[in-house]
């Protein structure tokens, strides 16, 4: 196999095999320029989309998305086998992943590069920059934080080179370079530093010294400040003939005893935005991993700031307590000469070019942030790194969202597992149940640290259940450490106690919505208006206990696994009745107006979509915990949902619960459950249960009132398609004459049927005149179904005819209307396409869809073939190619979309 690399260290390019070329469309290119900037993470599709497309996102984006990875795939991995998953562009329901190495990704390998180039050994930091810095091509594409972090580590690799070639004995190797450099970067005062030191080696002392002022003026004017402690030192040991050697500043930060894992796109961000900002806050939950971030950042941003690195951790502060005491001592301030705190802190910073890290602000907020505000209003050159679980706040503050870990989550819990049971072997086995602790986590750091931990004690299946069972008591073994971390349930205390009794409320009852949610789902839930739930869920988002992602149909929020076990402890005896409002929520979906109301359909079947998690506990509460005639009803309007989606047998399991639980006196309830039931039965083949089942929906006609006419006899006219299609036409042909009559919309609802089950008995030339003379009609109202049915009735028709024009022109609209109605698999559908393709002499295009046919028969858990036609077309067009021509259009096929396919 071909080495893969990925060059976005510059314009966007991909080499396999050392053949180097650009990657092939925009969207395509956007979408890998993105994945790089969070390579091993999974980044989701709403962000892709947004990313991509922006506020100009096509409503089917999401649609298209499918096309642009499948393009993409074949760029990055050209010679994959067919049958075989691809390995480094995976795509899962909810989001993307980029899986490379640090040899595959310019990015990554250039981080790797610089981080190991170390200063102390001058000759080793010398080649690892320059090799480095040879990936470096131009501006490279990605997000802004992710620019900016890797122009910051450029920024640094630069300086450690010229200072390594300074320390080898070769200064005036670096004059050259100079002038450029301090082009770009006029305020960076370490490579001032650096051109000084260099200037005074070579004999140019009175040159340095000019550059010296130089630098001065310009901060002055531009910055309004004055040289930091770096630059003046190498002045004084300019003017004093000494050697010049940049001093090593003082670094006062916690020690680490393990390595940080999975962080390097976070570390090169954040040092890229303190390089552009004075006040940098990192946010996220209990558990993300900001303290540990924040520590790692300022040890290796350390050389930066001459006057020192500090660490000050208010956790143990108590409110009411002076915040600026605690930092001025720790940094060397005395208010013995001072009259307040607050004076001693200022007169402690200015003229200091330092880092100030502040941890664990979130209780302290108002505190916090005046001690803060005293410190960069005194100190012009000092940079405060501050972590919350709420911004701070204040003018200026950039925050940074410290996310879970995704990958690198299962490589975190593996290396404490090693430390807990230095005996266990990491088997293939083991990183597989790692991964499912992981997921099942969320990929949160100290959640993860804490169950490896158990290891000791556990085994990896045992801690697999617990997690499952209730993460938030995940608690250290052996000797405590602080209160707070002592375990998830006290991590997260320690934030829930900070909130008003509203946000608590909003807190525990949103425990009750599994997966993403909507903002009415919400309110429905919690019980509060939508515009006060609103205000609250921001609060929540605010205090890390939510995560909020904007979307084309709003913005969806989402408890991680850890925040909703603790949010279900504090629930308590508010369960059933919240469980209760949610419920309600979920069965409002499930109207008789928005079975004929396409419209209105296709935007209730999108809320589904995006609140599965919650309609399928409903469904699992009312369905087999406490039967309700609700849930029942729910399931059966549902029917048409699952169909489109592709989950047949998830919908017959859901739908033979229904049947057994729906009210008898609901008429369209037990229709819905019934004759649901029996289309899905239909398209798996089992013809004869499906027609008892369409005999049970057929027995409450005379239950059906007349606002429910329009959906029974939309649900009768299409079982009775699917009795045709499933191989029983007979039974097809008297569900026809159940077809309710009464206005245009039924009658053009049955004449598209009729167009269909009697194809089999009249000519073909009969059904295409039909199906000729209802599709218009159909689509004059808006009847999709109708003008479907009609349709298909013309390509089985034309399939009967041999006529391939024609047939194409009929499946073409089958395929469309189906992806209108939000279908995402037709495998039946495809193969037809394939079959007109066969016979038209289009053998490769045919085997193409032949094989996506196939593919989606299989995801649908339907048999492959639909048609029996389909057996000797294919053999032809087998015939009709080389083994190898065969091979690569079959491999080609195996994953393209419905709307692939329609685009030709």
């Amino acid at each position: 196999m071909s080495t893969l690399r990925v060059h976005d260290l510059g314009p966007l390019e991909v080499s396999v095999g050392g053949h180097r070329v650009p990657i092939r469309g925009r969207v395509p290119a956007a979408i890998l320029a993105l994945l790089a900037a969070h390579a091993n993470e999974f980044v989701p599709v709403d962000t892709v989309v947004d990313t991509v497309w922006g506020e100009s996102a096509p409503d089917a984006a999401w649609r298209t998305l499918d096309s642009h990875v499948f393009r993409l795939r074949k760029q990055l991995e050209p010679e994959r086998a067919t049958g075989t998953p691809p390995a480094v562009l995976l795509k899962q329901s909810d989001g993307l992943l980029l899986r490379v190495t640090a040899e595959q990704l310019d990015s990554l390998r250039f981080t790797a590069l610089v981080e190991a180039a170390d200063p102390a050994r001058p000759a080793d930091c010398l080649d690892r920059c320059d090799e480095a810095l040879a990936l470096w091509r131009g501006t490279p594409t990605g997000t802004e934080a992710w620019v900016a972090g890797m122009t910051e580590l450029r920024a640094q690799a630069t300086e450690r080179r010229l200072d390594a070639l300074i320390r080898t004995g070769h200064p005036d190797r670096t004059l050259p370079e100079f002038d450029r450099l301090v082009g770009e970067w006029p305020f960076r005062e370490h490579l001032h530093a650096l051109r000084m030191t260099a200037l005074h080696r070579c004999g140019r002392t009175e040159q340095a010294l000019t550059v010296y002022e130089e630098v001065r003026r310009t901060l002055r004017d531009e910055l309004g400040t004055a040289p930091g402690a770096e630059l003046r030192e190498v002045q004084r040991l300019i003017l004093e003939g000494e050697p010049t050697a940049p001093r090593e500043p003082e670094i006062h930060l916690p020690a680490t005893m393990t390595a940080l894992l999975g962080r390097e796109s976070e570390l090169a961000a954040v040092r890229g935005l303190l390089g552009e900002h004075r006040l940098v806050t990192l946010t996220g939950t209990a558990g993300t991993g900001k303290t540990r971030l924040a520590v790692e950042i300022a040890r290796r941003a350390a050389a930066a700031y001459p006057d020192g690195v500090w660490f000050v951790d208010l956790a143990p502060v108590l409110a009411g307590e002076p915040v600026a005491e605690v930092v001025g001592a720790t940094i060397g301030g005395t208010a013995a000469t001072a009259s307040s705190p607050g004076e001693a802190l200022r007169t402690a910073v200015r003229g200091r070019r330092m880092l100030l890290v502040v941890d664990n602000c979130e209780h302290l907020l108002a505190e916090a942030a005046e001690t803060v505000t005293t410190v960069l209003a005194a100190g012009t050159a000092v940079t405060v790194l501050a972590t919350s679980r709420e911004p701070l706040d204040l003018v200026g503050e950039v925050l940074y969202p410290v996310r879970q870990l995704a990958a690198a989550g299962v490589e975190l819990f593996v290396e404490r597992l090693r430390a807990a049971a230095p005996e266990l072997v990491i088997t293939g086995e083991v990183r597989e149940r790692a991964a499912e602790i992981c997921t099942d986590l969320d990929g949160l750091p100290l959640a993860i640290e804490l169950a490896a931990a158990r290891a000791r004690v556990y085994s990896l299946d045992e801690i697999r259940d617990q997690v499952r069972t209730d993460p938030v008591r995940l608690a250290r073994i052996g000797r405590p450490g602080t209160e707070r971390r002592q375990s998830l349930q006290s991590a997260l205390d320690w934030g829930h106690r900070l909130l008003t009794p509203a946000e608590q409320l909003v807190h525990r009852r949103l425990a009750a919505l599994p997966g993403t949610f909507g903002l009415q789902a919400a309110a429905a839930t919690v019980g509060l208006p939508v515009a006060e739930t609103a205000d609250l869920l921001a609060m929540l988002v605010n205090r890390s206990l939510l995560t909020a992602t904007p979307g084309a149909s709003g913005t969806r929020f989402r408890q991680l696994v850890v925040v909703r076990a603790h949010a279900a402890h504090e629930l308590g005896d508010e369960t059933e009745s919240t469980l209760d409002r949610r419920d309600a929520w979920v069965a409002a979906l499930a109207t008789v107006e928005s079975r004929t109301d396409r419209l209105d359909l296709r935007r209730r079947y999108r809320t589904v979509d995006a609140h599965y998690p919650a309609v399928r506990a409903m469904l699992a509460r009312g369905l087999v915990e406490r039967p309700t005639a609700a849930a029942a009803r729910t399931a059966g309007w549902l029917h048409g949902y699952w169909y489109y989606r592709g989950q047949l047998v998830e919908a017959v399991r859901w739908l033979e619960l229904a049947c057994g639980t729906v009210d008898p006196d609901d008429g369209i309830a037990v229709s819905w459950a019934h004759i649901g039931l029996a289309k899905m039965l239909a398209h798996q083949g089992r013809v004869d249960r499906s027609r008892e089942h369409s005999a049970l929906g057929l027995a409450v006609a005379d239950r059906i009132g007349p606002a429910e006419r329009g959906a029974f006899g939309l649900d009768v006219a299409i079982q009775a398609g699917n009795l045709w299609s499933a191989g029983d036409p007979e039974a097809g042909r008297q569900m026809l004459h159940r077809i309710p009559a009464g206005d245009a919309v039924l009658e053009v609802l049955a004449d598209a049927t009729r167009s269909l089950v009697e194809s089999d008995r009249v000519d073909p030339t009969t059904t295409l005149t039909r199906a000729e003379a209802v599709y218009p009609r159909a689509r004059e109202l808006d009847l999709d179904v109708a003008a479907w049915m009609a349709a298909r009735a013309g390509s089985y028709a034309a399939l009967a005819a041999g006529a391939a024009e024609v047939g194409m022109t009929w499946s073409e609209r089958v395929i469309e209307l189906h992806l209108a109605e939000g279908g995402a698999l037709g495998g039946a559908f495809v193969e037809m396409r394939a079959n007109f393709l066969a016979l038209a002499g289009d053998h490769l295009a045919a085997v193409r869809l032949y094989s996506a046919a196939r593919a989606q028969r299989h995801r649908e858990g339907l048999e492959w073939r639909a048609a029996p036609e389909t057996d000797g077309l294919r053999a032809t067009a087998r015939a009709a190619l080389s083994a190898a021509d065969y091979e690569k259009a079959w491999r080609a096929g195996a994953d393209l979309t419905l709307a692939q396919i329609i685009a030709g």
